[in-house]
């Protein structure tokens, strides 16, 4: 499953839509970044065309793309830091302290995503005031250094390969078998 799929997960979950994007865009009001080839007009149109295509010259539709993926990455974490519990709040929930909690965020059984010095930890590892059954050996089966976003991505994109096509979050929140999941993660991250 690809990355843009995964995103669109969590843009769906975040209540955001393609309009609201184009809404929200104006309202911040993005710079147009404009063409910074000077040697562009010594090629002709096809030439140019053709440069575009394969990279060598920026156009307008490769910098609208890169708006919108930047757009919606900020928006992903956005969703993900405010929905996202206090280690304190964490701690509560896990019947543990908070240092046990930056423990085992460290030893990467529990994610964790920060900003502006805050760190919290994402909502989408807990269900109903409970950990997500099984998380932390699911974790422990990703590679190192993996950033949060894209496994919370992943953690909710729905697969067909998973007991008809839902989230390996879903998946064990069912009481589905651990073991298909960790499959599909050494299947989706090796």
């Amino acid at each position: 499953m690809s990355s843009k799929r995964r995103n669109n997960v969590l843009l769906e979950m975040a209540g955001l839509t393609e309009s609201e994007h184009g809404k929200s865009r104006e309202r911040i009001n993005l710079p147009v970044a404009e063409d910074s080839n000077p040697h562009a007009g010594q090629f002709t149109l096809a030439e140019q065309g053709t440069l575009a295509v394969v990279g060598m010259v920026r156009n307008a539709s490769a910098d609208e793309d890169a708006r919108t993926a930047r757009w919606q990455a900020q928006e992903v974490v956005a969703y993900l830091f405010r929905t996202a519990l206090p280690i304190d709040e964490a701690a509560t929930l896990l019947a543990i302290d908070s240092e046990q909690v930056l423990r085992r965020v460290e030893a990467g059984t529990l994610l964790a995503i920060s900003s502006n010095g805050q760190v919290r930890i994402p909502a989408l590892q807990f269900d109903h005031g409970a950990e997500v059954p099984n998380l932390s050996d699911v974790l422990r089966a990703l590679p190192q250094g993996m950033d949060a976003v894209e496994v919370l991505s992943w953690w909710v994109t729905p697969n067909e390969d998973l007991a008809g096509g839902v989230s390996p979050r879903e998946f064990l929140l069912q009481g589905g078998d651990v073991r298909a999941v960790l499959r599909y993660a050494m299947d989706t991250f090796q």
